[in-house]
């Protein structure tokens, strides 16, 4: 098995018909969101390649849109980890 530990972000993309000139403001046109992150990335691609099993041991918050994100990879299982230090 492999154990990902790492990042994943909801990242916000906004289409715009050019890219904005230093100081010029620019309309979108679009938004969307889409899934992403170093950490989430990187698993993904694990799981892609195949070979062994991938596992994901990230942090998500608790507002509206971390809960949004919580269907990472379509089926992110929520679990909590609890333990003591040395």
């Amino acid at each position: 098995m492999i154990l990902v530990a790492g990042s994943a972000n909801l990242d916000f993309v906004v289409r715009a018909p050019h890219i904005p000139a230093p100081s010029e403001t620019v309309l979108g046109q679009a938004f969307k969101t889409y899934l992403g992150g170093k950490g989430a990335n990187q698993a993904v691609a694990c799981a892609k390649a195949g070979g062994a099993t991938t596992r994901m041991l990230l942090a998500l918050g608790n507002n509206p849109l971390c809960r949004a994100s919580s269907g990472i990879s379509g089926g992110c299982k929520r679990r909590a980890f609890c333990g003591s230090g040395p």
